[in-house]
């Protein structure tokens, strides 16, 4: 078995290099007709390779060229094929056909989902094969090259870069090409009626920015304290609500009111002006990640904003999918696009080669948020994590952050301890070592897969300690640790 906490899919017999996928869809009727050619190689002897397929009729298949006998039951595609030795390429060939729609299971409804006009595809965890045939587990990430025909109004947002777009007879082509690997569980496909666009930096990070020249002023007159306090002020007016100044919140001061690095682009239709608007604050999250995290790893970042209302946001790569519900100006909606950003490192960058590692994907998106909450003049990092300790402190203690279940990995309470260790490690090893160490693991593991063993030994090599005794309480014990108090 590949992984307990998804039992029953993906195969640890084989790994897909490459997928290439070409789906004609119709969207009135909800049809897809698609073949999906797939490269990589067996892992073990066998004369058979099976596949995640869900929902979905297979018309034709072949294997290294030669047609090959396929049998669907229940979620599992097996074909039959010639006897095959361990480390050998396939090419594995399959038509496809049906009404995709999502799987119900554990974690609710995920996978090809259709919008009232339009569908979106929600993936994690084991969502990918609603759509095409995969083996659908986070260890094998593999290249993509995504082809969507549709309505010629429709856009299509994929995965990688649109490399190319061809009109005919009222139907659109859109083609998509992603050389980063991924995993099966971000691939997507977004359909609607949207536009594209790049987000300005926005009128509240302008407030922002005018509050914190301000504060400069001040500093050369006078202290340091004086100067944040100023900014601190001129922050609240500027975002209409109250802030409290903290002493170990000295980044603030450039973030908000500079232009990202990485481009940030917006895909919206009728929640367009209020997208624009509202996602400038997303510059100085991506200027605050690159410094706390490292560089961005990919080339852009983009939201597609649905016309429907979305019970929760969506992750994929290198993009993230908001409803228009999460676009208020309150924190709850501040925080989830900061969290949505944050896995473009944590989970989508590196992934976690097995789910009950889910806590270095959820941990550190959590934490982010606490991290962009200090910087905008909110709660500071050491406040939200107090907060959130004597919240979980009443709550029931019976979830391992480090191997909570198949059925709890998205437990409310392994982001917010993940967070809470993250918090723990920071506070003993100094934010000098701590934030260095972080950029150490996001380098060193750059697009692939990885374990809390992994992230252990590398953050020990850079503290030149040993952390393993500092984490395990967090990631081991049932009873919620004690937090360490602020040096």
């Amino acid at each position: 078995m590949l992984d307990t906490y998804t039992q029953g899919v993906g195969s640890a017999d084989l790994h897909i290099d490459h997928y290439d996928l070409d789906l004609d869809y119709r969207i009135g009727p909800n049809r897809l007709s698609a073949r999906a050619v797939l490269k990589g190689r067996v892992l073990t002897d066998t004369s058979a390779i099976v596949l995640d397929l869900t929902g979905l009729r297979v018309t034709k298949a072949s294997v290294n060229g030669r047609k090959a006998r396929f049998a669907s039951r229940g979620k599992k595609l097996r074909l039959t094929t010639p006897a095959l030795k361990s480390d050998q390429p396939v090419v594995i060939d399959i038509g496809y056909a049906g009404n995709p729609e999502p799987a119900i299971g554990t974690w609710g409804d995920i996978g090809w989902e259709e919008l009232e006009d339009g569908v979106l595809v929600a993936g994690q965890p084991v969502g990918a094969s609603t759509w095409f045939p995969c083996n659908d587990h986070p260890s094998n990430k593999a290249q993509y090259r995504i082809s969507v025909l549709v309505e010629s109004e429709y856009t299509v947002v994929s995965n990688g870069s649109l490399t190319k777009k061809t009109r005919k007879a009222g139907r659109t082509r859109w083609t998509y090409e992603s050389t980063t690997p991924l995993a099966t569980y971000l691939a997507t496909v977004q359909i609607g009626r949207y536009k594209y666009g790049q987000i300005p930096l926005s009128s509240r990070a302008t407030r922002f920015g005018a509050a914190m020249l301000g504060a400069a002023k001040d500093a050369a007159a006078g202290s340091a304290r004086d100067a944040l306090s100023s900014a601190a002020r001129g922050v609240a007016g500027a975002a209409g609500t109250d802030v409290s100044v903290h002493e170990a919140s000295g980044r603030r001061t450039t973030h908000s009111r500079t232009e990202s690095p990485v481009p940030l682009g917006v895909y919206a239709g009728d929640h367009w002006d209020v997208a624009v608007e509202r996602l400038g604050v997303q510059h100085g999250m991506m200027n605050l990640f690159i410094e706390c995290f490292g560089p961005y790893p990919f080339d852009v970042y983009d939201v597609v904003v649905t016309d429907d209302v979305l019970e929760i946001p969506l992750e994929s790569q290198p993009l993230s999918v908001l409803g228009p519900n999460h676009l208020g100006p309150e924190w709850e909606a501040e925080r989830l696009m900061a969290h949505e950003m944050a896995h473009q490192w944590f989970g989508n960058s590196l992934t976690p080669s097995r789910w009950k590692d889910i806590w270095l994907n959820e941990g550190f998106a959590c934490y982010a948020e606490w991290l962009w909450s200090e910087e905008s003049g909110r709660a500071s990092a050491d406040e939200r994590a107090r907060q959130w300790w004597e919240d979980l402190s009443a709550q029931p203690q019976d979830i391992l952050l480090g191997d909570p279940g198949g059925p709890d990995m998205f437990d409310d309470r392994v982001y917010k301890r993940g967070a809470l260790c993250l918090h723990a490690l920071r506070l003993e090893l100094g934010d000098a070592d701590f934030f260095t160490a972080i950029g150490e693991w996001t380098k060193r593991c750059r697009h692939s897969s990885v374990s809390t063993e992994e992230f252990i030994r590398c953050v020990s090599d850079v503290a030149e300690r040993d952390i393993a005794e500092a984490v395990r309480p967090w990631l081991e014990e049932l009873e919620l640790p004690q937090l360490p108090q602020l040096p």
